[in-house]
């Protein structure tokens, strides 16, 4: 019952019979708690499952629920007492539930954490019981209560115990059980310093500071933000020290045993049972204290441990070394974010408006920094060199170094460039400055690398990029970078229906897990992996397991959340989907795209008028990278404003130097049949230009006949796809191909069948 619904006989075999009557399945679930053999009185079960009955039907109703367990269950599980009581029998029937419960009664902490597998009974609905429903939701912060305190006290205890990672485990678990909980974000931060991680324990602080200013706009309180102090002030270089709070009156934590199974169990041992994850809310004294006794946040102007690496000016003149100016500038953030002590936002792959170039105030002031990173790169004779200095609070203006390399010493040149800036920041030289992983990747490989992620970022769905990480892989087999690269091409190309979902999810799985056996610290690797799951599931809840382990090695990787945002937009998430793109955006604020997805949320949502707002701020920023996206055109048309769409289009056409396309839509006419004939002539363009690559999927066939105004052939597609369930319709609300028939009676009657996302 936790974390999933499932029926089991002795021999392993489902019970499906009860498991598909939601009625019945509540009340064996009911009947069931707190621990089989309870006894339940029928008063109490017809108010919580028939409260709109008379006594007498109610009574009716109850009967019939109990024959067709009795039917679907082993002989004597179902008891009566008299008239008036029903319990379940504990020799034939066991849950995890009471297995938890037990454990924790006992004092082993651990069997009772390892028990709590997710929320009881998720996604269970049943009509018209709000006595049930009510009891649910109860129970529900009942148990995960228990599994909080669990996680404590198994925290606690091996921490007393000088296990430092095994409590770090426990304690992990506890944050990830309530993410407000400050008592539980400390003992993991406590944790993190004493095994040596100083850098993912400032990194979980930051998380949590923002998500406290975010969510109830308060601080930390002065106890975490002491211990942070003492952990960010103290020298990188220390022993191991048991600097954890000793634990009062913490009981021995015995090992769990399972519990003997009897001729059945109803527990957590299906996960395919596993609908979609119920989203409940629980009370928590926690978050209540936090909001209740904590003054108000105080943002200081900049922050003195944040450092911003800017985006590398590629002075040389040749555009096509704009992949090493770009590679080095971020890789080098990559390997400062493993120092400690600091925040490193990346800002490498940014193309900066005329607005930000130069104004260091400016942009210290957007990203809260207190230092920021210059480079720009310049030729000297057949070699190539990168200028580094740093402005800001603590240093100054100062030149750092140049550096002299060749393309085939890319690697050596960031190592060298991370350490000097962090002997700048921290006042103090440090070695060269590897990033964990394998050190001789082949030269060339590493440079085919860099090549392939910005050209990856420029096209995530482009062959070539897939083409230079194959180079890459092929000249050395342990390139990490390079497996999750191809991972992400490969990725991008199954979400966009560009090649089979079944043979590219095994293609881009698989360099996945190269790429993570070879550096465990790949977050991208690990966010394809979870969405390339949470599409072949379709359970969100699958993706998300290994998307947020991502967040935890690489925190302020924008496209983490990037990711997550497009997940919860294919599941019909919208809130959720807002909240990872606006973390995406604090992260890295002058990003065009991030505008963008937050403006694809408002359309999945038919809210034009949002995206309209969001790209005059975009314009605001950088004009030249909103008119480049364009999505105001859309958004105009979608508000029915044809006359404006069609003359903002025309101004787009003429910025990005499409004659062709200016001229035709200066000769169509101001409304929306003027539109959507331009609209139509172009997606006859796309649709003949994918007819040429080798795989057309049946939803890019759809997409495109919806573009070219041949909606007779869409609609037969969009039939076919809501009869089998097809995946591709988690896209379908958000997608422009549908923006003309959004109000066609047909199309609504189609989603009106539809009714939620084929992924939950």
């Amino acid at each position: 019952m936790l974390g999933g619904i499932g029926l089991t006989s002795a021999d392993g075999s489902e019970s499906d019979a009860v498991l598909r009557q939601p009625k019945a399945l509540a009340l064996l679930a009911y009947l069931s708690m707190p621990s089989p053999g309870t006894w339940h009185r029928r008063d109490s079960l017809v108010a919580a499952f028939w409260p709109e009955y008379d006594q007498s039907r109610a009574r009716t109703a109850l009967r019939g629920a109990l024959y067709t367990l009795r039917k679907n269950l082993d002989d004597g599980t179902i008891r009566t007492r008299g008239d008036d009581e029903v319990s379940l029998n504990p020799e034939l029937l066991t849950t995890d539930v009471a297995a938890m419960t037990a454990a924790f009664d006992e004092k082993r902490f651990d069997g009772a954490l390892a028990l709590y597998s997710g929320d009881l009974l998720p996604a269970l609905y049943v009509a018209e019981a709000t006595g049930f429903e009510e009891w649910l939701e109860a129970e529900r912060a009942r148990l995960k209560t228990l599994a909080k305190k669990s996680a404590a006290m198994v925290a606690d205890e091996r921490a007393s115990e000088g296990d430092v990672a095994g409590a770090l485990d426990a304690a992990r678990r506890g944050m990830e059980l309530d993410s407000d909980d400050e008592v539980a974000a400390r003992r993991v931060i406590v944790l993190l310093d004493a095994s040596g991680d100083r850098s993912q324990a400032l990194a979980v602080f930051e998380r949590f500071t923002q998500r406290l200013a975010d969510e109830f706009g308060v601080s930390p309180s002065a106890e975490t933000l002491a211990r942070v102090a003492l952990i960010r002030d103290r020298p990188q270089a220390r022993v191991q020290s048991a600097i954890i709070d000793p634990p009062v009156n913490s009981p021995r934590v015995i090992s769990s045993r399972d519990g003997e199974r009897g001729a059945s169990s109803f527990a957590s041992v299906s996960r395919r049972r596993m609908w979609r994850i119920a989203l409940v809310g629980v009370a928590c004294v926690t978050v209540a204290s936090l909001v209740a006794t904590r003054s108000a946040r105080t943002t200081p102007a900049t922050d003195a441990h944040r450092l911003v690496v800017l985006p590398m000016e590629n002075a040389t003149g040749d555009r096509d070394l704009d992949y090493i100016a770009t590679g080095v500038a971020e890789n080098v953030a990559r390997r400062l974010e493993g120092v400690g002590g600091f925040t490193v936002v990346s800002t490498a792959r940014l193309e900066w408006s005329q607005r930000f170039r130069g104004n260091d105030a400016e942009i210290a002031t957007r990203f809260n920094a207190g230092s920021l990173l210059r480079m720009h790169l310049t030729r000297s004779g057949d070699s190539l060199e990168v200028h580094a200095s740093i402005v800001g609070d603590r240093t100054g203006a100062k030149n750092l170094t140049t550096l002299r390399f060749t393309p085939t010493a890319i690697r050596d040149l960031e190592s060298r460039l991370a350490a000097v800036v962090a002997g700048a920041v921290f006042r103090a030289p440090l070695p060269q400055m590897p990033r964990g992983a394998r050190q001789d990747v082949d030269p060339e490989s590493y440079r085919l690398t860099l090549e392939g992620w910005h050209v990856f970022f420029s096209d995530i769905s482009s062959d070539r990029a897939k083409h230079l990480f194959e180079q890459a892989i092929d000249r050395d087999q342990l390139n990490a970078r390079a497996w999750s690269g191809l991972s992400s091409v490969l990725s991008a190309q199954v979400a966009q229906g560009l090649i089979p979902l079944d043979a590219g999810a095994d293609r881009a799985e698989s360099a996945a897990g190269q790429a993570l056996g070879l550096d465990n610290l790949e977050g991208s690797a690990l966010t394809n992996l979870g969405a390339l799951r949470a599409l072949r599931s379709r359970e969100v809840a699958a993706g998300l397991r290994l998307i947020q382990k991502a967040k935890a090695r690489e925190p302020a990787n924008p496209e983490i959340f990037l990711i997550e945002s497009a997940l919860y937009r294919w599941a019909w998430q919208w809130d959720r989907s807002l909240d990872a793109i606006r973390v995406a955006r604090r992260l890295d604020p002058l990003t065009p795209l991030f505008y963008v997805r937050e403006s694809d949320v408002a359309f999945c949502r038919a809210q034009p008028q949002i995206a309209l707002r969001l790209w005059n701020e975009m314009r605001q920023e950088d004009s030249a990278s909103a008119m480049r996206a364009g999505f105001n055109v859309r958004a105009l048309a979608m508000a029915g404003r044809y006359a404006e769409a069609v003359d903002a289009w025309q101004v787009q056409a003429i910025a990005l130097g499409d004659s062709v396309l200016a001229t035709r839509l200066s000769s169509q006419p101001r409304d929306s049949a003027g539109y959507w004939t331009a609209r139509h002539i172009e997606g006859e363009s796309l649709r003949r230009e994918f007819a040429k690559r080798p795989y057309v999927s049946p939803a890019q066939a759809m997409f495109k006949a919806f573009l070219a105004g041949d909606t007779a052939a869409g609609f037969a597609a969009l039939e076919t796809a809501v009869r089998q369930n097809d995946i591709v319709l988690a896209k379908v609300p958000c997608l422009p191909a549908f923006d003309e028939v959004r109000h066609n009676p047909r199309f609504k009657l189609l989603m009106q069948q539809v009714r939620e996302s084929p992924i939950h």
